[in-house]
């Protein structure tokens, strides 16, 4: 888990079967929801795609993201 804010929500990210990345956000109920970053890369075996880096009160998510030039960016999700 890589970050928590104070009413329990969490991110960080999540690999499929393919071990592509992708962001999640896990509710304080418990229900997790996975998000892709519109041109972020996916690619078999490599961990490159999303992560969710950080998470307030209000549940607005700070990550990063690689493009297919595996340039990295910053993301900001306001739920």
């Amino acid at each position: 888990m890589i970050a928590v804010n104070l009413e329990g929500a969490t991110t960080e990210n999540a690999l499929d079967n393919n071990f592509e990345s992708h962001s999640f956000v896990r509710a304080t109920n418990g229900e997790a929801t996975t998000f892709d970053i519109p041109g972020q890369i996916n690619v078999p075996d490599q961990d490159a795609g999303s992560a969710g880096l950080g998470i307030n009160a209000l549940g607005v998510i700070v990550g990063r993201w690689r493009d297919p030039n595996e340039t990295f960016h910053g993301y900001l999700r306001i739920p």
